[in-house]
């Protein structure tokens, strides 16, 4: 709709006739009126009668937009994408993040009864992956991924992050056994395989190095396979060690009391990276319940992040926070498990720069339990070279033994 001028001297109305002058101020005497039922007042009165039309013609502007579907509900482009190629299928996913619940639902609907296009459902997968971690979102997300599992095994999608599922999860089994119709048949194509083995890869990663030593027979010049099953025996290991120096359930249950179903659902929500700080954090403030269920979530949480950069960093520092919340609760002996079990972690750039936390070493050292701190100092010198090489963790042990408390300065 084009301006309304209404203060404009002699300019018209685009009828034909001058439109009225308003709010000029004049030494001028104004003419006296033609009528006597003209007025002085009738540009005001115009005014009233523009302003008028001008809200009727907004009104009707914003009915229209209302009957017709906003910007920011239509569903996106994404025709051209093909859900069977993996950087389209992650362009799909990354479509679904974001879609708006509404959007959801309209997709949901037009996929009918289990049936439905592959790259509607890719976009329900990746906007279920990123819409929460409550049990009612993680069925939904369970499946559309069981449903790729059964009927589309080769979707790129099965490869993405955002198909990822757990143990916990309620599709698991569903999704395991669809992969297994597959995986049994000797016929399986590479695709299968591969998407079969990173759903197992750090619950089950033996039987993903099966699978993806399968597929590196039947693609011998794809490079790719040998660095999925290095993967896959990383992860091995790293899991073969964290379940070997791991507390069972009855032994850490003073700290695992402290856990709150509604902080579980927090804990879940904090990128992995992030959850050792966080606890950290937490602690100081004295929030014991939220430290916990932070660095509870993120040791079971850990071996799906084993490839993570982060990973060794949140191991160490998330068993020495729930080590001195058992410390805390006068649970020494458990606050020395999880001290000796902090020195599981796996090599991380941030240990080997800064070095071994050693609070709750200094906290037990206060208590008199020396030979555990001597244990842990023996222990992390794989984190911490520079330390070992440096004397530092050498020096600290014979101070130790000397009756005498190191202040633990990890200056080079």
């Amino acid at each position: 709709m084009g301006k309304v001028h209404i203060r404009s001297k002699g300019r018209s109305d685009g009828r034909g006739a001058a439109a009225p002058q308003v709010g000029r101020s004049s030494s001028a005497t104004p003419a006296r009126p033609s009528s006597p039922y003209a007025s002085p007042w009738v540009p005001l009165a115009a005014i009233a009668v523009v302003t008028a039309a001008l809200v009727a013609w907004h009104l009707r502007a914003g009915a229209d937009a209302d009957e017709a579907p906003a910007a920011s509900q239509r569903l996106p482009d994404v025709a051209a994408l093909d859900p069977y190629a993996p950087g389209d299928a992650e362009q799909l996913a990354q479509a679904g993040r974001a879609l708006t619940p509404a959007q959801a639902e309209r997709l949901e609907a037009s996929l009918g009864a289990g049936q439905g296009d592959h790259a509607l459902r890719t976009q329900l997968v990746g906007y279920y992956a990123g819409a929460g971690v409550d049990r009612a979102t993680r069925a939904r997300l369970g499946l559309h991924v069981a449903w790729f599992a059964r009927h589309a095994p080769e979707a790129a999608v099965l490869g993405t992050p955002w198909a990822r599922l757990t143990p916990a999860d309620p599709s698991w089994a569903e999704v395991e056994a669809a992969f297994a119709t597959h995986t049994d048949r000797a016929d399986a194509s590479p695709a299968t395989l591969r998407h079969a083995a990173r759903f197992f890869g750090s619950f089950a990663p033996e039987h993903a190095i099966a699978l993806l030593e399968r597929g590196a027979a039947l693609e011998p010049a794809n490079p790719d396979w040998a660095y999925a099953i290095g993967r896959a025996e990383a992860e091995a290991r790293a899991l073969a060690s964290s379940e070997a120096s791991g507390l069972s359930a009855e032994q850490a249950a003073p700290v695992l009391a402290l856990v709150q179903p509604e902080l579980v659902d927090e804990a879940a929500c904090v990128p992995f990276q992030d959850l050792a700080d966080a606890a950290t954090r937490a602690l100081a403030d004295g929030q014991r319940a939220r430290a916990a269920a932070y660095a509870n979530h993120a040791l079971e949480s850990a071996r799906r992040h084993v490839e993570h950069h982060a990973h060794g960093y949140v191991f160490h520092h998330c068993n020495i926070v729930l080590g001195r919340l058992a410390l805390r609760l006068d649970h020494v002996a458990l606050a020395e498990a999880y001290l000796l079990r902090a020195t599981r972690a796996l090599r991380s750039p941030r240990l080997s720069s800064g070095g071994p936390d050693t609070t709750l070493a200094a906290e037990l050292l206060a208590r008199g339990r020396r030979d555990a701190v001597l244990t842990y100092l023996e222990r992390v010198g794989h984190l911490w070279p520079a330390g070992r090489e440096g004397g530092h963790l050498a020096r600290w042990r014979a101070e130790i033994k000397d009756d005498r408390v190191p202040t633990f300065d990890k200056s080079l």
